[in-house]
């Protein structure tokens, strides 16, 4: 395990009579403090386990940032400070060192907090997401707003949750006006409006998020946010079903039952068609 190895590594450096450069770290610990500076926001280039320049400048960064003396150099100091920030767990679920290398600080840096939060570090996801959403990055105020929307790692706030996803959504970030969306057609965390809630549906089905497209379906089909349109409600629910959504297989056959036949076929024409134009990747 890796937070194993830096355990030990540590221990290696202060307790072996090792020198406070690289000497006595070995190629596989220089790699864990290459996927780690990297992972904190630093360049250390290839996780090669080798200290050459890129690295020692990525050292030098990581010790301004700490306050530690500036050497670029891998000494006692840093090596305890990387094991006292615990960002270790973070790290551990990521497969190898080349896909996090290849993916770019930022999306490491959300990779590495999704993973924390499917395992129960709440702490580590939640202060990545913080940092990242107070730079606008969409996907991690999106992620804060589902933690505060579900209660998870912390206290439920609708209303928290509202505002994180409202930032994303500004962005468009579908998933995130989806959800918004659904608080504005209950209520919660926001006045109820199903004006806002129709619009925000929109704009994410036609991303291509397939639970937009089921909600959508359902407000066209009750007259919420919109007039009552089985043709249209018929077209989104097909559009979601096509993707496994089985409560709108269930619902657009439901709704089948009252329509004519040359609504139906309209309704399959218009599904059709937006497949056949639309220029961007389904959400998922």
């Amino acid at each position: 395990m890796i937070s194993e190895d830096i355990s030990i590594a540590t221990a290696q450096a202060s307790g072996s009579g090792a020198s406070t450069n690289a000497a006595g770290k070995s190629p596989a610990c220089l790699m864990l403090v290459q996927q780690l500076l990297s992972f904190l926001g630093h360049d250390p280039g290839p996780p090669d386990g080798i200290l050459g320049s890129a690295t020692r400048e990525a050292l030098r960064a990581f010790q301004r940032q700490r306050g530690l003396p500036v050497s670029g150099a891998l000494t006692d100091d840093v090596m305890a400070c990387f094991e006292s920030v615990r960002m270790i767990s973070a790290v551990m679920a990521m497969t190898t060192p080349l896909p996090l290398q290849k993916a770019g600080g930022t999306q490491a840096r959300l990779s590495a907090a999704l993973d924390a939060f499917q395992n129960e570090d709440f702490e580590t996801a939640r202060t990545i997401w913080i940092d990242l959403a107070g730079k606008d990055n969409a996907e991690a105020q999106h992620r804060l707003g589902i933690m505060y929307d579900c209660g998870r790692g912390m206290e439920r706030n609708p209303e928290r949750a509202a505002a994180w996803y409202r930032r994303a959504a500004k962005q468009d970030h579908a998933r995130a006006q989806t959800n918004l969306g659904a608080m504005y057609a209950r209520g919660e965390g926001v006045r109820k409006d199903y004006g806002t809630a129709f619009d925000l549906m929109q704009r994410a089905a036609s991303q291509g998020v397939t639970r937009a497209q089921h909600n959508l379906g359902m407000m066209y089909a009750g007259g919420n946010g919109a007039p009552m349109n089985y043709v249209q409600a018929y077209m989104w629910f097909t559009l979601a079903a096509e993707k496994g959504n089985d409560e709108a297989r269930k619902a657009r056959n439901a709704l089948g039952a009252l329509m004519s036949l040359s609504q139906i076929v309209e309704a399959k024409r218009l599904a059709w068609e937006w497949r056949a134009f639309r220029t961007t990747p389904p959400e998922p």
